[in-house]
């Protein structure tokens, strides 16, 4: 029974032994598949960051230790298939999987402030860091019409169609106007 208990711990610290070598040496393609996956990064790009953050004493080295655990992770539950499991989702739900109330409350809790916000940003840029105050109002009543407009499968295409340019367009009239 002694033999059988020895032979039983040496073939469990082989086989840790083996997926820590395993680890090891897939450390670096793991650490930038979670790079890629959580951030949207490119491959080469997440390749400099894992190497800089793995080069910082302590704190960067257990994040690449995390990293790479959570890229082995990653890859084993999209199948070992790299382009899923680098798929960056932007931390959510993808739209064309939101019913219509929940695309509803998107819009309304998370793009019309961002909308306000990239339309005050680019106004600053055009008008300088002191905007007229009727600026702010002008941007919500702008992103509150557009995000009116726009649909799921609006939401789905990458480019802007010449009819949601010209929807657009009037949107900013009518904002101006009142």
């Amino acid at each position: 029974m002694k033999k059988f208990f020895e032979g039983l711990i040496g073939a469990t610290s082989a086989l840790g032994c083996l997926v820590f070598n395993i680890l090891l040496l897939f450390s670096l393609p793991l650490c930038v598949l979670a790079l890629m996956h959580q951030f949207g990064l490119e491959w080469w790009k997440a390749a400099i960051v894992a190497v800089v953050g793995g080069l910082i004493p302590l704190v960067g080295q257990l994040g690449y230790l995390v990293l790479t655990l959570f890229g082995a992770y990653l890859l084993i539950v999209n199948g070992f298939d790299w382009n899923a499991a680098a798929d960056y989702s932007g931390g959510g739900r993808q739209i064309t999987e939101m019913t219509d109330s929940e695309f509803t409350t998107y819009k309304q809790d998370v793009a019309l402030p961002v909308l306000i916000e990239k339309c005050l940003t680019e106004g600053r840029k055009a008008a300088g860091p002191n905007l007229p105050a009727s600026a702010e109002e002008f941007c919500r009543c702008y992103a509150v019409r557009v995000l009116s407009h726009i649909t799921k499968e609006d939401w789905k295409r990458s480019e802007a169609t010449d009819e949601q340019k010209k929807l657009a367009a009037q949107d900013s009239l009518s904002c101006r106007l009142q």
